[in-house]
């Protein structure tokens, strides 16, 4: 769909989906991504709080790509 859409940013948390995307040539950020970048424009005070909301709900993230978002959000 993205494709067709001619879309020039997809969203998608997947790992095998964001992956595809790449080797299609199809720039993506995912739900991570979209925290650290409302920081960064005066969005969101603090990130290192939803992510662990996120966490919580049952959103799935590694303790590495925690700590790489809590630091590309100079929290840490």
């Amino acid at each position: 769909m993205a494709l067709e859409q001619a879309a020039k940013l997809l969203l998608i948390d997947e790992a095998k989906g964001r992956r595809l995307a790449q080797t299609r040539g199809l720039a993506n950020i995912g739900t991570v991504g979209i925290l650290i970048l409302a920081k960064r424009r005066g969005l969101v005070d603090l990130v290192t709080p939803l992510l662990e909301q996120l966490i919580t709900s049952g959103f799935r993230m590694d303790e590495a790509l925690f700590q790489k978002a809590r630091s590309l959000a100079a929290e840490t």
